[in-house]
């Protein structure tokens, strides 16, 4: 249930880092799940650490490696309610970050009911997109930052979203059963 910190230059144990948390009343531990790292809209470098499992991911923190890995931002549930799957993606530009939305119920209704929370990471402002299927499972966007792409893995679909207008524009079989994750090339 921890993750390592290595310093790259001395390939030596920098930290390690547990998360808990009081959740649906009882302290809960979970593993990482996921990372990844991105240049933020004032060019700092960041890393996206993001905890739990499934449909009931959270919370994410995002640290300053620069500042012996400081937690600048967390995502936790008075962000965005319910936290999904722990496999959110930032923007090109570093401006926003996606957080799937999802939770246990939302994965067994019938219909498209779960969404993506863009959280503006300056100002904290949190647009919800929904209808991205029932288990958004990989988020990513293009270079140009135009279009955001969402993974359905319940489904198999990929939805394309306007990031322009916060909108589902269209949809499409993902071409495999359950995918995981994507990326573009």
């Amino acid at each position: 249930g921890v993750c390592a910190v290595v310093n790259m230059r001395t390939l030596k144990m920098d930290k390690l880092l547990m998360q808990e948390g009081w959740y649906q009343g009882a302290i809960r531990y979970q593993n990482v799940h996921h990372m990844q790292s991105f240049w933020d809209a004032k060019g700092q470098g960041r890393v996206v650490l993001t905890w739990g499992f499934g449909s009931t991911g959270g919370p994410h923190f995002i640290l300053d490696p620069n500042d012996d890995n400081r937690v600048v931002r967390a995502i936790t549930n008075d962000d965005v309610q319910p936290i999904g799957h722990p496999y959110p993606t930032t923007s090109p530009d570093g401006k926003y970050i996606y957080v799937s939305m999802d939770a246990p119920w939302i994965a067994e209704a019938e219909g498209y009911r779960a969404s993506i929370a863009k959280i503006d990471l300056e100002k904290g402002a949190v647009t919800v997109i929904g209808d991205v299927g029932s288990h958004p499972i990989g988020i990513t966007s293009t270079a140009d930052g135009k279009v955001t792409y969402v993974v359905d893995g319940a489904n198999s679909f990929v939805f394309k979203i306007d990031n322009a207008t916060n909108t589902v524009v269209g949809h499409t079989s993902a071409g495999v059963g359950g995918p995981y994750g994507l990326a573009l090339n």
